[in-house]
């Protein structure tokens, strides 16, 4: 693959922007893949890479080492809107025509898709708990047809035997077939047994946590994978007890998660217009459940990468605990980036909340988009702060 064009266009930076760290499985390691991948021109693939976007474009145009041969197709699985529009974006800006990439916004695989894959490759999320990788070990038996082959990384240090356990629970056969810096590339194959119906995230289990917030008793499911899965998170209260809510506004919860904040938001202002946003199709199916759980009625949810599913509307409210742990790594940059879309989403007199730990000086990455941010609320590991006076008023989002 020519990794130059990828220096000179947006999207490749975007890319690079993505975590790369030493000891962290967030990329298949190349090295592996060329001494232990076998595919045949015929084979129809599922990758399941989570933040590795380059992989599936090598796989896709063979690329990935001169012996292994261009496959019939390739479907990359991603769960968050983001990484399949950035996906798809590089599909077009550094491959051929002969890319046989599909790119899929889902969590798993639908019905008619199953039995219908030769090869799964799959790098545990470790960072979304043993449950989301077991579901994801599940999507790929239920992929796979019988003989099919499934290959998992993952790291020593990040679980790697659980995950193989939890492999060959499912699965006839189970080998290590490579080991470098760490990470452990394991061969499995689908034996002949029937595919049960319950698979990938419908295997997770919830909880229900109920608690008292602003004065409102707030049920909320929850799975793992999900932030703050068993206990209503102390930061997202401080927040939800500190934004202000006026009687007929118009607020976004912005990164919704299983929609606390958007919840409460409603519940102090039946008559506000409330909207979700977050781009993972996990906590959009909990965060709508959850709204007919609390008998909300004055809220919508909406799969969205940061504010672009509102794009061009105006709004009094906008409020934020923005995912600062993409990947497993700390990272500023999505809190910059919902700060400054948010300053085009909201009028002269709107507010944007925001909460993050002391050490994301958010008033320095707010200077350039906001007049005043100012700390309206603190314990002892968060802040709120409160953003007003917006520089870009009804300005085209800058995301």
């Amino acid at each position: 693959m020519n990794k130059r064009k990828w220096s000179k266009d947006s999207d490749a930076e975007r890319y690079a922007a993505y975590p790369r760290r030493r000891g962290r499985t967030l990329h298949f390691d190349q090295r592996l893949l060329r001494r232990s991948l076998e595919l045949l021109p015929t084979d129809r693939i599922l990758e399941l890479g989570y933040d590795d976007l380059e992989t599936p474009l090598q796989l896709a145009s063979g690329t990935v080492a001169p012996e292994v041969p261009v496959p019939q197709k390739v479907v990359s699985l991603r769960p968050t809107v983001d990484l399949v529009e950035l996906l798809r974006q590089l599909k077009v800006s550094v491959s051929s025509g002969s890319c046989k990439l599909d790119v899929w916004l889902a969590d798993t695989i639908p019905e008619s898709e199953s039995g219908l894959f030769d090869v799964v490759l799959l790098l545990a999320p470790y960072y979304l708990g043993n449950e989301r990788v077991r579901a994801d070990i599940a999507t790929a038996y239920r992929a796979l047809r019988p003989g099919g082959i499934l290959y998992l990384q993952a790291h020593r240090r990040q679980g790697a035997e659980t995950f193989a356990r939890y492999t060959a629970e499912r699965f006839r056969e189970l080998d290590l077939v490579a080991i470098r810096a760490g990470n452990r590339l394991y061969q499995a194959v689908r034996g002949p047994a029937r595919v049960t119906s319950r698979v990938g995230l419908d295997e997770l289990d919830t909880t229900v946590l109920k608690e008292t917030v602003c004065g409102f008793e707030v049920e909320l499911e929850t799975q793992a994978g999900v932030f703050s899965r068993r206990r209503f998170d102390l930061g997202s209260r401080l927040l939800a007890e500190t934004m202000q809510i006026g009687p007929s506004d118009k607020v976004v919860d912005l990164g919704c998660g299983a929609g606390l904040l958007g919840i409460v938001a409603a519940l102090i202002s039946p008559r506000a217009e409330v909207v979700l946003l977050d781009n993972r199709l996990q906590t959009l199916k909990l965060a709508e459940r959850n709204l007919h759980r609390n008998g909300i009625l004055n809220a919508t949810v909406r799969l969205s990468d940061g504010l672009n599913g509102v794009a061009g509307r105006m709004f009094d409210v906008i409020v934020t605990n923005p995912p600062l742990h993409e990947g497993g790594v700390y990272k500023a940059t999505p809190a910059e980036r919902f700060v400054a879309a948010s300053s085009a989403h909201l009028g002269p007199r709107g507010q944007l909340f925001v909460l993050g730990p002391r050490t994301l000086a958010l008033p320095r990455l707010a200077a350039p988009y906001f007049h005043e941010c100012v700390e309206a609320a603190a314990d002892r590991v968060n802040v709120v702060w409160s953003c007003s006076q917006p520089k870009v008023v009804g300005a085209k989002s800058s995301e």
